[in-house]
């Protein structure tokens, strides 16, 4: 046990931070990575050609010191490559080979907010939710830590600064006093024209993310628009039919995770215009 104490003391002293602790910031090389809708973030990518990584002693320690205490399960050992930010909002999208791992900071290098940008903004990615599921991300407000669901709705996963990948359940955790917890989904949107459509009239819409190894589903409204191409693709081509009426396009996204988003339904007018009255000196009829 003494041989851990040091360690334990230095890991109580930094338990609200997940940010990189002083003695190893020289270790890493500063990088970006990009959201789902093309974001940068500011990340870490640790110099494996310079420096070790935990040796086995070091991880035993660390795995101990961390977990002591806690009704929690390691999933994987301590190391320096990443931490709970790059793990829930990076990493974890086909990202976890060593060379791709990256150790993300609640703030940037100006403190200004870094992982926020996820799920904050016009070009946010994520969006708050209420309905707990799987795959979701979790943030700690106020304890700078952030997790992923699992199928189990009492259990997350998260990795715990430079300690181990654990799964735990929400108050099981270092950085659960204090906090708030808030839960993020992933939210695709469609983007694309909405000015009306004619017989053949082909038009081309976007899905306004894209996550490397994910798969893409397009639905449409079947009797107004044909399909033309782009299929399992983040570009959909269609060509309006001689019909009339409201035709809608939908993008489903499922990710390296499992996450599964589905965008609402992108409406475009098929048809002639609708003109409901027009305005000014005389008399109007309505015109269809």
């Amino acid at each position: 046990m003494k041989k851990y104490l040091p360690i334990l003391f230095i890991l109580i002293f930094f338990a609200n931070s997940t940010s990189l602790l002083s003695q190893y910031w020289y270790e890493y090389n500063e990088t970006t990575v990009s959201t789902p809708t093309g974001v940068t973030i500011e990340a870490w990518q640790f110099n494996e050609d310079d420096y070790d990584d935990f040796d086995a002693p070091t991880i035993a320690a660390q795995n101990y010191a961390w977990t002591y205490g806690y009704n929690c399960r390691i999933l994987a050992n301590s190391t320096k490559y990443y931490n709970c930010h790059g793990f829930a909002w990076y990493n974890i999208e086909g990202q976890m080979s060593q060379s791709d791992l990256r150790w993300i900071n609640e703030l940037d290098n100006e403190e200004d907010p870094n992982i926020a940008k996820y799920y904050t903004g016009d070009n946010r990615s994520y969006t708050e939710t209420q309905t707990y599921s799987n795959h979701l991300r979790v943030s700690y407000v106020g304890d700078d830590h952030s997790a992923v669901t699992t199928e189990d709705e009492d259990s997350l996963v998260s990795k715990w600064a430079y300690g181990p990948l654990v799964k735990h359940t929400v108050d099981q955790c270092p950085f659960y006093d204090n906090s708030e917890i808030k839960y993020y989904k992933l939210w695709p949107r469609v983007n694309g024209s909405t000015s009306v459509m004619c017989y053949n009239n082909q038009r081309t819409y976007t899905s306004n993310m894209s996550i490397p190894g994910s798969t893409y589903s397009w639905t449409r409204e079947t009797n107004l628009f044909n399909y033309v191409s782009g299929a399992g693709t983040t570009s959909y081509t269609v060509s309006a039919t001689n019909g009339t009426g409201d035709a809608w396009v939908q993008i489903q996204i499922t990710t390296p995770s499992g996450e599964v988003a589905t965008s609402s339904k992108y409406y475009t007018w098929v048809g002639k215009a609708q003109v409901q009255s027009i305005s000014g000196p005389g008399s109007t009829t309505p015109y269809t």
